[in-house]
């Protein structure tokens, strides 16, 4: 799905893609069709914020006034949330006016004069600071949500701050507004490139905030490529035109000859697509990145064949990289040099080299194999080679200007195997539409969101490590909250799955020590047969405390080590409690394993806790 399609999902009123090339119009794709006007000529068709095939945003030049005018813009009560993407190209120090709500006056500020603060100016409130401005050359997720008094900011996904306003601001009249620069006032445009200009009469709730940051940025593997400072990347995810460098050096591929666009990708999502190289004439020129004695090459590859040269990537008459008889080879100085593992046709592979002076390291899906000795600088000239074009599909192609390590080819290959086996964790969760599902993800802030249409949130209690730890899948987007075993927790409002009813309960664990009971998720009473505790037994198994009663299973889990861990319940008694270690079914043992299951509803469920009875787990944890 692409970002406009998530967008749209939520019925925003207005919704200015500024994606325009030429003109004095930016078109609304709202359910208000009133468009915008450009003045003062900012420049239109820059590369855009969001990651996708044909992005293009808007630059407010500061040294003159420009800005998109809109006409008539109200939204219903005081109901209100206004979302963007904004990309620094720099440091700024000059104040960048985001936008302008004329009448009741309220003003959003992107990087004050002074510093790099995100500001709220509101006549009866004066000016606040929100959160900070993010200038480190990369696109960023901004939302901004007005619940009556309440303001929140929301920044690539995740909560940034907010704040109590003096009185509500009644959005219903019909004032002039401005995006990139005050209302009537000449100067102090915004500096930022801004794109997918959004407003909704409605708050877009944590969890629609984290959805629109997720369509629109590059995740998975393109989000390591992306975060690793690439000199050039080519996903090969177009359905046509060129082959767009999301390095944002501006080094698009021109493609030629057989080459076959929008074929299966290999990721394993669902629009993800690739080019397939038909092994006669195919290539894509593109400009050679600064050559240097130390770099890295990166390329998600399907050979159609076992046997023959193909090339990947071509510094015409010096050298080039290659599979060759399915292994991997960099060719230079004349000569070849190949990798250990040679690949079968049709098989999917994640290829690596780390090349400095001295050395050439060749990994296949993140693992070694294979050296050589020292390499020139190439100056890669075309994806795949006319004479010797690539036979198979070639996705994420990139090219580093730096040494990788073991650990980041690694994880570079992990990111991609991780979709390509799994879809991402929380993706799955997600699709089976769990009653809730808290990701314990958050980089900062109080809350723990809940992923689910119930909204049930959890508080955040004691001072757990936040997005630091590592989650059991590697992946960038999924991180893990540390809970100390003394007095962290996540209170939610969820009552949870009462009564005797079904239901399954799935965490993802990583025991501190093993050798005492710890509750690491409970709700309901004390009476028998009315809790449901899920714990990891003095003897390091998994277990279920229903208050007088308890299931549990036969795997010993090994501190340190995550487990996927989860309990179904079939309903009526304990007996009727299966438990999973991982994937595997354990053999359960029962104590009183005939008591009726009858879970209460006076405590909502917590994480990492079980307050009432003074048991706190340290652990890890996520999803």
């Amino acid at each position: 799905m692409s970002y406009s399609q998530e967008v749209m999902k939520d019925s925003p009123l207005w919704y200015w893609k500024l994606d325009e090339t030429s003109g004095i119009v930016a078109a609304n794709s709202g359910q208000d069709n009133v468009p915008g006007d450009y003045t003062g000529s900012p420049a239109l068709g820059v590369k855009g914020a969001v990651y996708e095939p044909g992005s293009t945003g808007v630059n407010f030049d500061t040294t003159s006034s420009t800005s998109l005018d809109i006409s008539d813009v109200a939204a219903s009560g005081d109901k209100f949330s206004f979302e963007v993407w904004y990309h620094f190209p720099q440091t700024d120090t000059a104040r960048s006016y985001l936008f302008d709500f004329e009448t009741p006056r309220f003003l959003l500020i992107l990087n004050d004069s002074s510093d790099t603060d995100i500001q709220l100016y509101k006549t009866a409130d004066g000016l606040n600071t929100l959160g900070t401005t993010l200038q480190d050359g990369k696109p960023h997720h901004l939302v901004f949500t007005l619940d009556g008094t309440k303001v929140v900011l929301y920044q690539d996904g995740e909560y940034e701050g907010g704040m109590d306003v003096i009185d509500p601001i009644d959005l219903s009249v019909s004032p002039q507004s401005r995006v990139g620069n005050r209302y009537n006032a000449s100067g102090s445009s915004s500096s930022a490139t801004l794109q997918h200009v959004a407003i909704y009469n409605k708050i877009l709730t944590p969890e629609r905030v984290r959805a629109h940051y997720r369509a629109g940025r590059a995740w998975g593997m393109a989000h390591e490529i992306i975060s690793r400072s690439p000199n050039g990347f080519w996903p090969l995810n177009e359905s046509s035109g060129d082959a767009i460098d999301w390095s944002r050096n501006e080094n698009d591929g021109v493609l030629s000859g057989d080459i076959t666009v929008s074929a299966p990708g290999h990721q394993g999502y669902s629009d993800d697509t690739g080019y397939t190289f038909a092994g006669v004439n195919g290539e894509l020129a593109i400009a050679p990145p600064t050559a240097t004695t130390t770099y890295s090459l990166v390329a998600i590859v399907v050979p159609d064949s076992a046997t023959g040269e193909y090339k990947i990537l071509e510094d015409n008459g010096v050298g080039h990289w290659s599979i060759k008889d399915g292994k991997q080879n960099l060719n230079y100085s004349a000569a070849d040099h190949l990798s250990t593992t040679a690949l079968a046709a049709g098989e999917v592979a994640v290829l690596g080299v780390s090349v400095s002076i001295g050395a050439v390291n060749f990994y296949l899906n993140g693992e070694a194999d294979g050296t050589a000795t020292s390499a020139p600088a190439l100056n890669f000239e075309t994806i795949s080679d006319a004479l010797a074009s690539f036979d198979g599909v070639l996705q994420n192609v990139a090219i580093f200007p730096t040494w990788m390590s073991a650990v980041d080819q690694r994880d570079l290959a992990m990111s991609a195997r991780t979709l390509m086996e799994t879809r991402g964790h929380h993706k799955v969760v997600s699709n089976l539409s769990p009653t809730n599902h808290w990701r314990l993800g958050e980089a900062e802030g109080p809350i723990a969101y809940d992923e689910t249409v119930a909204y049930s949130n959890g508080i955040i209690n004691g001072n757990p490590v936040m997005a630091t730890a590592d989650g059991p899948i590697h992946q960038s987007t999924l991180k893990a909250m540390t809970f100390d075993g003394t007095d962290d927790y996540v209170q939610t409002a969820s009552a949870g799955v009462a009564g005797s009813a079904t239901r399954t309960i799935c965490v993802l664990f990583k025991p501190a020590a093993v050798g005492a009971v710890e509750k690491f998720l409970k709700y309901g009473s004390e009476a028998t047969g009315t809790r449901v505790a899920l714990q990891i037994n003095a003897d390091g198994t998994f277990g279920v405390d229903f208050s007088g009663a308890s299931a549990n299973g036969s795997t010993v889990m090994v501190a340190g080590n995550f487990y996927m861990l989860t309990m179904v319940f079939a309903g009526s008694t304990v007996s009727g409690t299966n438990l999973y270690v991982n994937d595997n079914a354990e053999t359960e043992s029962y104590t009183n394993g005939s008591t009726a299951v009858n879970t209460g509803s006076s405590v909502n469920i917590q994480i990492g806790a079980d307050t009432a009875n003074s048991n706190y787990a340290a652990c890890d944890m996520a999803e």
